[in-house]
């Protein structure tokens, strides 16, 4: 496992744990089961959001952003491995989905800020920013220096990304 300050809060901890089996064939099952989940089939990864932690498996490890302490990273390891192990013991009852949903990670969201880490939006960090919209709880029009100033060519290129949240022109 590898531990690191979580660039969206510097208060929170984000990890990386390997893991020896490889979780893809389960995969489809989980998203049959998790409907707010961002499945990729050609990753594959399969991305959603547990309250403020984002969750992000790959077929051999599991990285998180925004835990709160080693105990937390526990938990939330082993939630995933009793959810992971019920999709898989229950995969003949479950229909098997590959849909890619139109939700966009996180991360894709990231990269089409600005990256200035300016706090406008009263966040600390645009990764904090896009992991808050992302999550509904921020709105991309506090963006400041897309919707107002020097980086308004960024508006297209995140109105295209965020049209998966929900999120028009308005």
């Amino acid at each position: 496992m590898a531990l690191q300050p979580c660039l969206a809060d510097p208060d929170k901890l984000r990890a990386i744990a390997h893991i020896s089996g490889d979780l893809a064939e389960v995969f489809p099952y989980m998203n049959a089961v998790r409907k707010d989940a961002y499945y990729n089939v050609e990753g594959p990864t399969f991305t959603f959001m547990d309250q403020y932690r984002m969750i992000s498996l790959y077929p051999r490890r599991i990285a998180m952003a925004k835990v709160d302490d080693i105990v937390d990273i526990w938990r939330t390891l082993e939630s995933l491995r009793r959810f992971s192990n019920e999709c898989w013991q229950n995969r003949q009852s479950i229909e098997p989905s590959f849909e890619l949903r139109k939700k966009p990670a996180a991360l894709e969201i990231f990269i089409r800020l600005p990256r200035t880490d300016c706090g406008l939006c009263g966040e600390k960090t645009c990764i904090a920013f896009a992991l808050r919209l992302w999550s509904g709880q921020i709105s991309l029009f506090q963006c400041t220096p897309v919707f107002g100033g020097v980086y308004s060519h960024l508006k297209e290129p995140l109105f295209e990304i965020c049209a998966g949240l929900g999120i028009e022109k308005g």
